[in-house]
């Protein structure tokens, strides 16, 4: 009783304010796009089997309904929603000579943009997608962009978009120099995120080799797992197509994700000297990893060789497992902090900031409201810091080996 006083005095009530902390900061974080301009958008939306050719045949018999941003759009066995987007907009309201129409969210598989002119011909003029390291894309992968002429403007615009799962979706324009300063902006601060992750996980390699202590080896394959992850996650991998491995086609992020989680958890296991005899949770632990491992297999397997890879499904359960193993940790490492084992204090700060992330990035996963452009960004900041204060932890470690060695030298 009186160790748990301790801890509920001291680390938990450090951790519950620094998760506080961090979802307060990020939700003030100027982590989105300047405001739209005044142009009015008007959105119209029908669904399309797969099998469907968009021409202006098809097009005028089509029967289109208005879109509300607030509501879920669903894409149901490979059905696609077309799009109809008109700028009620007179001469006095356009003040640029080129606008950025802007889709979010960033998590869509593909969009086809078309334009149609007075006699309903329909022209193609862009297509994108989430992951297509084969085309480098103009602006970065926060989200789908598109550039409009103003004289454009007052033709219909017509958006073919696929998804992998029910999305809210919203349309914005933006004057197209305003929106790449941003666009520049938003990519510099998580290029400077991603380089610190690559740095700390160089600079603990260096550690290891020098040193030969494997937490060093651990934590650098943990942080460059989550480094590859991340590229994968946020679209950035397009623009390292030489870095781009598809094993799962577009979808490889599931499987290297999956990595992480056996890294991280490889880390955690040593770095804590665990002991699966010894503990129930750490063998329900294991054992959810091992579940996720049939899962990515199976994933792989239906990829390859039998058709209707269902992305959907297998990311939910994926998803699932992960939030499960990664509150089975943290239990894990509350009792350790309780039993005051050393180290556990850092363990604790370090996963309760990504069990923070992992909620956050899964809940916006299946709501990815406009409102909460913040939360997918919370995840790529968490990785940082939790990398941050492990590598505290393991220099913390070392240092008390040393005075332990030292003091035992001395005395003999």
């Amino acid at each position: 009783k009186k160790g748990f006083r301790e801890c509920c005095s001291s680390p938990l009530k450090k951790f519950i304010f620094l998760v506080l902390v961090f979802v307060f900061v990020l939700s003030g974080c100027p982590l989105t796009y300047p405001n739209a301009t005044a142009l009015t958008l008007i959105a119209e939306q029908t669904v399309l089997d797969p099998a469907t050719d968009i021409n202006s045949l098809v097009l005028a018999t089509l029967k289109f309904t208005p879109h509300d941003k607030n509501q879920i759009v669903s894409f149901d066995d490979g059905q696609s929603v077309l799009f109809k987007v008109t700028v009620n907009a007179t001469d006095e309201d356009i003040h640029f000579s080129e606008y950025t129409l802007s889709i979010h969210p960033k998590y869509l598989q593909q969009i086809k943009y078309y334009v149609a002119n007075g006699d309903n011909q329909l022209t193609l003029k862009e297509s994108q997608e989430r992951i297509q390291t084969n085309s480098p894309r103009f602006f970065s992968s926060q989200r789908f962009a598109f550039n409009i002429d103003d004289a454009e403007l007052n033709q219909a615009h017509y958006f073919l978009v696929r998804s992998n799962a029910p999305r809210y979706l919203s349309f914005n324009s933006y004057d197209t120099h305003k929106y790449i300063r941003s666009d520049a902006q938003i990519s510099h601060f998580f290029t400077f995120v991603y380089s610190l992750i690559f740095a700390m996980a160089i600079f603990n390699a260096v550690f290891y080799f020098y040193n030969r202590e494997k937490p060093y080896l651990l934590y650098t394959l943990y942080m460059l797992s989550s480094l590859y992850a991340l590229l994968w996650q946020e679209g950035k991998i397009n623009d390292l197509p030489l870095l781009a491995f598809l094993v799962l086609g577009n979808h490889s992020s599931l499987v290297f994700i999956f990595l992480t989680t056996v890294t991280g958890t490889w880390f955690f296991y040593h770095f804590m000297k665990l002991n699966y005899r010894k503990s129930w949770l750490v063998k329900i632990l294991l054992a959810i990893i091992v579940l996720q491992a049939f899962l990515i297999i199976y994933a792989v397997f239906n990829y390859h060789f039998i058709e209707g890879f269902k992305y959907y499904t297998i990311s939910k359960y994926l998803n699932l497992a992960t939030l499960c193993s990664s509150l089975l940790t943290l239990l894990i490492i509350i009792i350790k902090t309780i039993q005051k084992k050393q180290q556990a204090n850092y363990l604790l700060l370090a996963w309760g900031i990504m069990i923070t992330a992992v909620v956050l990035r899964i809940y916006y996963a299946f709501n990815p409201h406009p409102n909460l452009i913040w939360m997918p960004h919370s995840y790529e900041i968490a990785v940082m810091l939790e990398g941050l204060i492990l590598a505290f932890a393991i220099g913390n470690r070392s240092m008390e080996f040393k005075k332990q060695r030292d003091q035992a030298v001395n005395k003999y």
